[in-house]
């Protein structure tokens, strides 16, 4: 009995050993909890394509990379490169001799990792002054309302410059037919506010800040 007992020892340490074994592995597989991309957090994109009011009409879609990682805290969530779709949500074209032209546009939705997540940010809108003021407005999406970017002489280029937009961007004006018309080059950078915070998954490799 007592040489029963003796070997019983062993075994049952054997037993819970391979129990802690099987929990420390399922530990390890963990996997990490999800971040969130909290409201307010700036979109810098890069946009792929030209969005003029010329040709470009509302609901029309447009792709852009993100031109700066975004991060919460000390981890970068979203690596530079990462795509983004969006949507012209109003286009007008200035008319020939009246007629402000308006372009605003908002992200939609971003792809990482494998995921597609959809998202709100406030739009960006740009507009003409009228025609006797040949000045170039921004208009932000939140509540306190617009401010003036730039006012050139009628017939020079027109560059936007300052929030909002990168350099680039700008209005183009048609000296013979009298019309100008919102112009966003491909390759400008725009930045965008969320509306609402995006909870992310995170990658199954690590992110890289670059």
């Amino acid at each position: 009995m007592r040489k029963l007992l003796w070997l019983g020892v062993p075994l049952t340490a054997v037993l819970l050993l391979g129990a802690a074994g099987k929990k420390s592995v399922k530990q390890s597989d963990a996997q990490p909890a999800a971040i969130v991309i909290p409201t307010g957090t700036t979109i810098s994109v890069r946009t792929g394509q030209t969005l003029d009011t010329a040709r470009n009409r509302a609901g029309d879609r447009f792709v852009a990379d993100l031109a700066q990682p975004v991060a919460v805290g000390n981890a970068v969530v979203l690596p530079k490169g990462a795509r983004f779709s969006g949507r012209i949500t109003e286009s007008k074209p200035s008319g020939r001799l009246k007629g402000r032209g308006v372009l605003s546009i908002k992200l939609e939705s971003f792809t990482f990792d494998g995921k597609t997540y959809r998202v709100q940010t406030l739009r960006q809108s740009w507009l003409t002054r009228s025609h006797r003021n040949r000045n170039l407005a921004w208009i932000g999406g939140g509540a306190g309302g617009g401010s003036l970017i730039a006012g050139l002489a009628a017939g020079g280029p027109w560059t936007l410059a300052g929030a909002g937009i990168g350099a680039g961007a700008g209005l183009t004006t048609a000296a013979i037919t009298g019309k100008k018309q919102v112009s966003i080059p491909a390759e400008s950078i725009i930045r965008f506010t969320l509306k609402e915070p995006v909870r992310v998954e995170p990658a199954r490799r690590v992110v890289s800040a670059a």
